[in-house]
């Protein structure tokens, strides 16, 4: 409920609920990021495909994070703010980092792979 009693959320309270969308959303890539780092830790680029959950499940989990950030970098609250846009461009590059490795663990591609599966692990956890 709105400072006034009205039942809508006041600046302070929107602002404090898009901190939290884009912390939760950047929760969410970070889970699927380990997952994959604790799959190629496992079984590697020649056995991942026998990881549990699969590349295909860590990506569906991931398109959902995907069609959040495209609806959030539409929002005032969030192309005015630098540092809740730098949260979602992370996510956004997470997305597109295990898009690759899906597609490198198909092709055969296993540079592309390394070179993924590094980015992902040095990319900033915050």
């Amino acid at each position: 409920m709105g400072s006034d009693g009205s039942g809508q959320m006041d600046a302070h309270q929107l602002e404090e609920k898009m901190t939290q969308t884009a912390q939760k959303l950047w929760q969410k890539a970070i889970e699927q990021i380990n997952l994959v780092l604790e799959a190629h830790k496992y079984y590697g680029f020649t056995h991942f495909q026998y990881s549990d959950p699969s590349i295909e499940v860590i990506l569906g989990q991931m398109q959902m994070v995907e069609l959040v950030l495209s609806l959030l970098k539409q929002s005032e609250q969030f192309t005015n703010d630098p540092e809740r846009m730098i949260v979602l461009l992370n996510c956004e590059m997470s997305v597109t980092q295990i898009k690759v490795i899906n597609t490198a663990l198909k092709t055969g591609n296993e540079e592309a792979y390394r070179d993924c599966i590094q980015k992902l692990s040095t990319q900033r956890q915050y």
